[in-house]
């Protein structure tokens, strides 16, 4: 009864270690990695507002001023390819506007602290005016991980102008 209890204590104690050994890496040898989702191939800027200031061929009570704000919603950001899902503003001469903006995003140096977006920005607008689409171009300047100042230009093709801009994303 003893040699059997001694046996099987024995075995037990056996199979335990030779687990505890295989379960610990030797020195020098690598662990085995563990399931850790690839890093996604995009970002994702959740919110960005924006206020612009410029002038062009429409006139605000004879002068050709144009001020704008406006909020962008999703913006998508792959190495060569960028979407921003939603944008939508309002100001002098625009009374509303929606829209979409897409283009490629020019990483300078590395890290991705430093981006020139060039794109083009197709709106629709509510009121009296036509819709202000045309060409962009963003300098982005990312301070942390989730934030980020925005300055840029904006070319309006019909009516013809431009204004200048300044913001942030999230």
């Amino acid at each position: 009864m003893q040699i059997r209890r001694g046996l099987r204590n024995g075995l037990v104690f056996f199979v335990l270690l030779v687990m505890l050994t295989a379960s610990v890496p030797a020195r020098g040898q690598a662990k085995e990695p563990t399931l850790v989702p690839p890093p996604r191939s995009y970002e994702v800027e959740w919110f960005g507002a924006r206020g612009a200031i410029g002038a062009g061929a429409l006139l605000y009570r004879g002068i050709p001023l144009w001020g704008m704000a406006e909020i962008s919603l999703f913006t998508l950001v792959w190495k060569h390819f960028y979407i921003e899902c939603l944008r939508i503003g309002s100001g002098i001469p625009n009374i509303f506007y929606w829209g979409t903006a897409l283009g490629f995003p020019w990483h300078i140096g590395g890290g991705r602290k430093h981006q020139l977006r060039f794109g083009v920005h197709l709106t629709l607008q509510i009121g009296y005016w036509p819709a202000p689409s045309g060409v962009q171009i963003y300098y982005i300047l990312r301070l942390r991980k989730h934030f980020a100042l925005q300055f840029g230009l904006m070319q309006y093709s019909y009516p013809p102008g431009g204004t200048f801009t300044f913001g942030f994303s999230i």
